[in-house]
């Protein structure tokens, strides 16, 4: 039996996906769409079981070789994680508010309300390229909530909010480099913009 292996993956229903074994024979044939449906298909008795959508199961396929074992796991059933959560601030995209068709751009990081970091601001820019870090405490991952506040700079004026978003941490795998992408809603709910970040939670 030839081995095909997967990254672990977080399905939209926060349940993680490990690995599961398919005996080579069964996909032979399978071009790469065959392949991502006939797994599909395989974690179907789980999704009658768990309730588990692995939707986007196509995103962790990899390689040219198929065996794998997998253990869906409930969050709720995860024990807190006290540790250290080190942020990762990479791009963005944000409309801009200037007349000038473009934006001073930083954001101003909270963890459970409190202030913990502001980046850098980037001038005259509607795509924010940060390539930032900051590390954290965490007490309890699962009540934790990173709250993002986009703002434009001024220099004589009071600097912007051009809108926030929030991330709750409590579906974080230690260990593991999670990229995620916030999107940035402005006052009245609409988006304005999207922050890209990757976190590490370190029990």
């Amino acid at each position: 039996m030839k081995n095909f292996q997967y990254n672990d993956y977080i399905c939209k229903d926060k349940f993680l996906i490990q690995s599961t074994k398919i005996d080579d024979k069964e996909i032979s044939n399978f071009n790469q769409d065959e392949l991502g449906s006939f797994i599909m298909n395989k974690f179907l008795e789980y999704d009658k079981q768990k309730k588990t959508n692995p939707s986007e199961i196509n995103k962790i396929l990899y390689e040219k070789r198929l065996s794998c074992v997998y253990l869906l796991q409930d969050p709720n059933e995860i024990e807190a994680i006290k540790g250290i959560l080190t942020v990762y601030i990479t791009d963005g995209k944000v409309i801009p508010v200037n007349c000038n068709g473009t934006n001073d751009p930083y954001i101003i990081f909270s963890l459970n309300n409190d202030k913990i970091y502001t980046t850098n601001v980037i001038k005259k820019s509607i795509e924010p390229i940060w390539n930032e870090n900051f590390d954290v405490n965490i007490n309890n991952h699962k009540t934790s909530v990173l709250k993002l506040e986009v703002m434009d700079w001024n220099r004589f004026l009071n600097h912007t909010l051009i809108g926030s978003g929030l991330l709750s941490l409590r579906n974080l795998i230690p260990n593991k480099n999670i990229p995620v992408t916030i999107d940035i809603l402005n006052k009245y709910n609409k988006k304005v913009g999207e922050i890209n970040i990757i976190l590490q939670l370190k029990p």
